[in-house]
């Protein structure tokens, strides 16, 4: 009931000071968020999951690249974005190309950490069970 009055006075605060036509645009906006972030998923999930299988398969490139992935994934994808923008900034690229560069990078780096934490962690604890538990 709590809830319902919450939302009910929040409608009324926009309905008297912004107006109902105000969630127009937001939905429009909202609905090519969504757009730009299913797109982004796509591509990243092209690119960076076949690397990280590659990573996975490959005994000699997953020693190299799990103390990497290790420490990589204490930190969240979005501790990259203030290097991302410095990056935009250092190279000239726009910063007004909305989020696409940050949220591909987000993507890109969980698609990784995904893909690599399950070869490189999960397939030693299922071998140790496997040997330990005769599964």
């Amino acid at each position: 009931m709590v809830v319902v009055f919450g939302a009910w006075k929040a409608l009324e605060y926009v309905h008297v000071h912004v107006g109902l036509g105000a969630f127009g645009p937001a939905f429009v906006d909202g609905a090519a968020t969504f757009v730009r972030v299913v797109i982004l998923l796509i591509v990243a999930s092209v690119i960076w999951v076949p690397i990280g299988v590659w990573i996975g398969m490959n005994p000699r490139v997953s020693r190299l690249a799990q103390p990497v992935v290790q420490v990589l994934a204490s930190f969240p994808a979005n501790f990259l974005f203030p290097f991302a923008a410095a990056f935009f900034v250092y190279t000239g690229l726009s910063l007004n190309i909305g989020d696409f560069p940050e949220v591909l990078i987000g993507v890109a780096v969980m698609s990784v950490y995904v893909v690599g934490l399950n070869r490189l962690v999960w397939r030693r604890l299922y071998h140790l069970a496997e040997t330990r538990y005769a599964l």
